[in-house]
């Protein structure tokens, strides 16, 4: 069995099928030939190993003939090509330390996590390091933190009841106010802030992705970032659903609560407008 890619008229993939063998005639043509006659398309061998026209063809890659390879589509516009390698490529190398990610807006961006606790903290960090495939940061708290750093970060924000509540119980006005303090921090701070709504990211990854700018990966699903925090230990972190036992009047009594409810609104905009 070998594999086929059909091109286009400017010779960008349109479908890849398994076949027969290269070895093999169907009516005393190679595949190739056949296949293309019987589809009227360019038809081009194309191999799961890439040793043969560097790389196994997608659908959007194009085969350059001089090459006699598969290229992959420019994933950025400010991306250059690498003649090398026959990819694209960032036009700054990466910083050897930290954790960063290319960002179309941003160029390289460190990925700092940071949120309220129950906010959904672990898991957008777990999720990130699968993503990129770089090792895990750790979970920050502290609203200074966006002020005092230049790159990009990522806040996991949640319904302050739920979050409150999950963290406390028998939350009171105070635990209210230290909400309100990070996220009047992100709302300030928009330029270097990428928010992640808790009941979007802990449901959907290629929303993560997304809002990183990247391509997201069959590979790295919900549960397979649940289940790597498990294997580590960090469990006790999954996300979950707020309890219905959970007092939410005891917040809606509180004076704070309610600019908490109309930050928590403008921030669930302003991510809807990054979506």
């Amino acid at each position: 069995m070998a594999h086929y890619a059909f091109l286009d008229q400017n010779n960008v993939v349109t479908e890849v099928i398994s076949g027969i063998d290269e070895t093999e005639l169907i009516e005393g043509l190679d595949p190739e030939t056949w296949y293309g006659n019987f589809r009227g398309q360019r038809c081009v061998r194309t191999s799961y190993n890439g040793k043969i026209r560097k790389r196994y063809a997608g659908i959007g890659y194009k085969y350059d003939d001089a090459l006699d390879a598969f290229i992959p589509p420019k994933p950025y516009d400010s991306w250059i090509f690498d003649e090398e390698n026959l990819s694209w490529k960032p036009p700054v190398k990466s910083p050897d330390q930290g954790l960063f990610e290319w960002h179309p807006d941003f160029g390289w961006v460190e990925i700092l996590t940071l949120g309220r606790p129950k906010s959904g903290n672990h898991f957008l960090i777990y999720a990130i390091s699968a993503l990129t495939k770089k090792p895990k940061t750790s979970a920050r708290h502290n609203p200074s933190e966006i002020v005092e750093k230049v790159n990009q970060v990522a806040v996991p924000f949640r319904h302050p009841g739920d979050a409150i509540l999950s963290a406390n119980a028998d939350a009171t006005n105070e635990d209210v106010e230290i909400w309100i303090d990070l996220h009047e921090q992100v709302l300030a701070h928009q330029d270097k802030i990428i928010v992640f709504d808790f009941n979007r990211f802990t449901n959907d990854v290629a929303y993560i992705a997304k809002k990183l700018g990247m391509t997201s990966s069959k590979e790295v699903t919900v549960e397979s970032i649940k289940q790597s925090m498990i294997d580590d230990n960090a469990g006790i972190h999954l996300p979950g659903d707020t309890p219905k036992t959970y007092n939410h009047q005891l917040l809606a009594n509180l004076p704070s609560y309610k600019k908490a409810l109309e930050l928590y609104d403008e921030i669930k905009a302003w991510d809807a407008s990054q979506s």
